[in-house]
């Protein structure tokens, strides 16, 4: 355990396991799922946290946080340090290892079948080669993962999205899948009639970088969550009211390095996000103390690419 001070004299007191270290989001840890490592914060998730939390009066901040709020992790990729990354392996995994929820990619084939992957070429994580939108489904279903190659979990195949809500209903965790590759914008249409079919509108949040795919999502369907993906905390209030506006299930996600830069900030628009309904969520981080950290500041929602210690 180990105990940081601010300048304001507010203590914040860290304890539990570290999680690996690694480059966020593209991993290419363990095949298999391994235990959490002492004393290790991932760099990208902001080097020298805690001279950071110790040179930043952090009285403010505690005055803008609610009442003890539970923890949710959202398995990244299915805990993607832990597991090949996209897999059913994956989702299989962190569901059974104690994931809250499941976070996928999607991208779509040249002949309509969608797919749990998140690069926009096939060329760094699988045998075969070319942009994913313009390979076929039969193309796509021969592909073996570079990852897996000589080990036990060589048969992996790129799983369908039927197949991830599927895992999802099963342990019944709430899923967010990305929008991520598609051809057009209309293949959002089948996203939608995928969750449908599989009965998970009310479980699912599909998340953007664009707020044209959310309005597009919300005209086709009210039922389904949105969720916007910035990096600015400085516009998250602006985002946060156009969430607003949508009604319903709505979430902003946020970069961590965004909060670590501006600990007060991060905390208002926590603040401001809940008075709005808006559900304000962390993107991925690798690393136990990130998450107490950010907890601090009133974020209750993780992505995560190993499994945490609530």
């Amino acid at each position: 355990m180990t105990t940081v001070s601010s300048s304001g004299g507010v203590s914040i007191i860290i304890s539990g396991a570290r999680g690996p270290k690694g480059d966020q989001g593209e991993a290419s840890g363990p095949l298999v799922a391994s235990s959490v490592g002492e004393d290790e914060i991932n760099a990208t998730e902001g080097a020298g946290i805690r001279d950071k939390i110790g040179a930043v009066g952090l009285q403010d901040v505690n005055m803008l946080l609610p009442p003890s709020q539970p923890i949710t992790i959202i398995a990244h990729r299915g805990f993607a340090r832990q597991y090949p990354q996209n897999t059913t392996l994956a989702f299989t995994g962190a569901a059974q290892s104690g994931a809250d929820a499941l976070e996928t990619d999607l991208s779509v084939s040249s002949d309509g079948e969608l797919y749990c992957f998140h690069d926009a070429t096939v060329d760094a994580r699988t045998d075969g080669t070319g942009t994913f939108t313009a390979l076929s489904s039969a193309t796509i279903d021969g592909l073996v993962f570079d990852a897996t190659v000589g080990t036990a979990y060589a048969n992996l195949r790129i799983p369908k999205f039927s197949a991830f809500l599927q895992i999802a209903r099963r342990f019944g965790l709430y899923a967010y899948p990305e929008i991520k590759n598609y051809r057009t914008q209309a293949d959002i249409d089948l996203i939608i009639a995928a969750i449908e079919a599989e009965g998970m509108e009310s479980q699912c949040t599909l998340s953007s970088f664009s707020f044209s795919d959310l309005d597009y999502v919300r005209a086709a369907n009210s039922e389904i969550g949105v969720m916007f993906q910035s990096s600015n905390i400085a516009a998250a209030p602006g985002d946060i009211d156009y969430l607003a506006d949508y009604g319903g299930r709505t979430a902003l996600l946020m970069e961590p390095a965004s909060m670590f830069a501006d600990f007060t900030g991060a905390a208002s628009v926590a603040a401001y996000a809940r008075s709005k309904n808006v559900d304000f969520i962390s993107s991925t981080i690798v690393s136990q103390t990130s998450q107490q950290v950010l907890s601090q500041c009133g974020v209750a929602k993780f992505f995560s690419d190993v499994r945490m210690v609530k």
